[in-house]
């Protein structure tokens, strides 16, 4: 996420995201997909609070690493934190192009953290570099164009 062509990529992709797009596999509509991809970024920014994080293998020493690095693909419908599942708290989506266009104005102010920033802990994966939280929320975000069909 930290690295322009990469961020540039992952929202050429986003940007093939129509209304009517439907998913591979999941709940997640294309409008409620926005919600959920903006609002991880936004705890990195300090700017959502989750106060859902428990221990478990996921934010585990092993676990963090094993599920940031060493899966190459996360797996289709992967358990999320309660504030990003659009069936219990998850915010959904309200307006398609206005939704989209907070999604990447806020992957824009989330690319230009700098490296000393201190960022929240993950609500999944616990205490994190700033670089793993730019690897985890590009991984997110390819994940879900995956999803959607949107990855080339």
């Amino acid at each position: 996420m930290f690295n322009k062509e990469q961020k540039e990529k992952l929202v050429d992709q986003l940007k093939r995201l129509t209304p009517g797009s439907k998913p591979g596999w999941g709940n997640l509509t294309a409008d409620n997909l926005l919600p959920h991809l903006e609002d991880p970024l936004l705890v990195g920014l300090g700017e959502y609070e989750v106060k859902s994080m428990r221990k478990s293998f996921l934010n585990s020493r092993f676990g963090r690493w094993f599920i940031i690095y060493g899966m190459k693909r996360w797996p289709k419908s992967a358990p999320t934190a309660p504030e990003f599942d659009i069936t219990r708290y998850g915010r959904r989506g309200r307006n398609f192009e206005d939704d989209r266009q907070k999604l990447f104005d806020t992957i824009e102010r989330f690319s230009k953290l700098k490296p000393d920033s201190k960022l929240p802990d993950h609500p999944v994966f616990g205490n994190i570099s700033y670089s793993t939280w730019g690897y985890v929320m590009n991984k997110h975000i390819e994940h879900h164009c995956m999803q959607f069909g949107l990855s080339k």
